[in-house]
């Protein structure tokens, strides 16, 4: 039995971490699982792969932190030698998915934020593949100013021009289309996520913030 840690995104309550909790313990060879609302990962015990654990926790409305990597793979000469490296890293703690293309010698490899690259590397140089990290091609994490800086910035900056006139003065107020188009990206595109969230939960016969926000 293993010990794995899901780096979780979207959680808001006690609410939802309950939801993440029955959503992975109902994942065939997790024994276990428990989740820290303040910093977000999940610990599951079992023998669960971590793409199930992902289909898991997405089909419970939530996500999960991820990266991209370019492997350049050497020694690779025929199909079977595919077949052996998606292999190799599949079974590597903390790797999702992963396709290997023969022709220029590369290999895309999507695992969870926190796992290492390291285990990586030393499974294929034990198969015979010897390989190294294109960091030209790979994706770093995103920061949390990408994840939900700028949106609150753009959606203040759209609210602005309706609620400036209220501090000036009483009686003037911005044409009705002019308000309508400033709130509707508000509402239909930056708090799009709450809405499909809360649907979510009261699809579920449950209920948590983004439903209360919604």
């Amino acid at each position: 039995m293993t010990t794995q840690s899901l780096p979780l995104t979207g959680l808001t309550c006690a609410s939802c971490v309950a939801r993440v909790e029955k959503a992975l313990r109902t994942v065939p060879g997790v024994t276990d699982a428990s989740v820290n609302l303040a910093s977000e990962p999940a610990r599951v015990e079992g023998d669960a792969t971590p793409p199930a654990l992902l289909a898991a926790v997405e089909r419970a409305g939530y996500g999960v932190r991820r990266r991209e990597l370019r492997l350049q793979v050497g020694s690779m000469t025929c199909a079977s030698c595919v077949g052996r490296v998606e292999k190799a890293l599949l079974k590597q703690p903390g790797v999702l998915s992963a396709e290997v293309n023969l022709a220029n010698e590369t290999a895309r490899v999507v695992l969870l934020e926190c796992a290492d690259t390291g285990p990586l590397l030393a499974a294929l140089a034990k198969a015979g593949y010897p390989a190294t990290l294109d960091a030209s091609l790979s994706t770093a994490p995103p920061t949390p100013w990408a994840q939900t800086g700028w949106p609150v910035l753009i959606g203040a900056l759209l609210s602005l021009p309706l609620l400036a006139p209220m501090l000036v003065g009483h009686g003037w107020m911005l044409p009705g289309w002019w308000q309508f188009a400033l709130a509707l990206p508000v509402q239909a595109i930056l708090g799009a996520r709450f809405y499909v969230a809360g649907w979510r939960a009261l699809r579920d016969g449950s209920g948590n913030m983004d439903l209360l926000v919604a």
